[in-house]
């Protein structure tokens, strides 16, 4: 029995292709590192308060944030609220008043609201009577007041730090102009009638801090491992065809001037040395839209409106004074050519 054929090793595109192979792996891990941080709303909302007094942070998170919106996603004791969480953030870096965020996780499904952090629970509905009861109450004679058993209240919840007068301070100096708009606003309120006398009448209440609820960090997404050099060596050679050893496919997969190999790998040095021909860019353009769908009496025709794809002459024009690219496409189709794939 003949022995099986003998597998061409991977030679000095082993550590290329993997090299390639890598890059892309990392680039997809450096995305979902992205999500699982900043993107991730609950991890965004449980970073320290020295975290939040950072623009930069601030611009990475906001995404997320906005995407969160009150009557969807969180409520608040303003059952009309139009804020997203970002505007909630900036309000308590700012002090800000206005409506609380309450908690409605541990509501009764079905849960009916009724008030600013009152709910009715259905299950336990008093009926019409006893509603009516609850809210008369003493002012019928013999009637007693009860407590209504299907209220139930959503406490308040704060999921951001308590940021004091440093929050205070950060806001005026980064937002300036949003800092100076509400200063304005409230320069307003002096000049609506008997809105001063209102305020003397009612008496001041210091606003409660509340804790802070720290959300669990959830949504992650794993990252993808880095591969080693023997785990493309089996993939590949097991797929090339007759004739085409593992070098060549690699040669042709990795043949680029633009490509930047590791320093323990020889490369070829590529000098740029003029712009591409007229006849190369035509080339490189029927070659790279030859599978658009469009026959080659339409293909690179400006007259057309219809069409989706760039003219020849915008295609020309956009990359004259790139050679490599031109040269890397041209590389393309001749290896193509050659392996008899075109």
């Amino acid at each position: 029995m003949a022995p099986p054929p003998k597998k061409n090793k991977l030679k000095s595109f082993d550590r290329r292709e993997a090299y390639i192979a890598n890059q892309g792996i990392r680039a997809v891990n450096a995305a979902r590192e992205f999500d699982n941080t900043y993107g991730n709303a609950n991890w965004a909302m449980s970073q320290p308060k020295e975290f939040y007094l950072n623009r930069d942070n601030l611009s990475k998170i906001k995404p997320a944030l906005v995407n969160m919106k009150a009557g969807r996603d969180f409520y608040t004791t303003d059952k009309d609220d139009k804020r997203n969480m970002y505007m909630m953030a900036m309000n308590a870096i700012k002090g800000g008043g206005g409506a609380k965020m309450i908690d409605t996780s541990g509501l009764p499904a079905g849960a009916r609201r009724t008030g600013r952090t009152l709910f009715q629970d259905p299950s336990k509905s008093q009926g019409f009577f006893g509603d009516l009861r609850t809210m008369t109450g003493d002012m019928i004679p013999g009637v007693t007041r009860k407590p209504n058993p299907a209220a139930v209240r959503a406490p308040l919840v704060n999921y951001f730090p308590n940021f004091g007068q440093e929050g205070k301070d950060f806001y005026k100096k980064e937002f300036p102009w949003s800092n100076a708009f509400s200063g304005i606003m409230k320069l307003g309120e002096r000049f609506i009638p008997g809105a001063n006398a209102l305020k003397a009448i009612l008496p001041k209440r210091k606003r409660k801090l509340i804790d802070r609820t720290l959300l669990p960090v959830n949504g992650i997404v794993p990252l993808l491992p880095e591969k080693s050099i023997s785990e493309f060596e089996e993939s590949i050679e097991s797929t090339a065809g007759d004739g085409i050893t593992t070098d060549r496919i690699l040669d042709m997969a990795t043949r680029s001037p633009e490509f930047t190999y590791p320093t323990d790998v020889a490369t070829e040095v590529v000098t740029e040395t003029d712009m591409p021909s007229d006849a190369d860019l035509e080339e490189a353009y029927f070659y790279t839209f030859k599978d658009s769908g469009y026959s080659d009496a339409y293909v690179g025709n400006s007259a057309v409106i219809d069409t989706t794809m760039a003219s020849l002459e915008q295609w020309k024009d956009a990359h004259k004074d790139n050679k490599a690219y031109i040269d890397n496409i041209l590389q393309v189709k001749a290896a193509g050519e050659e392996m008899g794939i075109n």
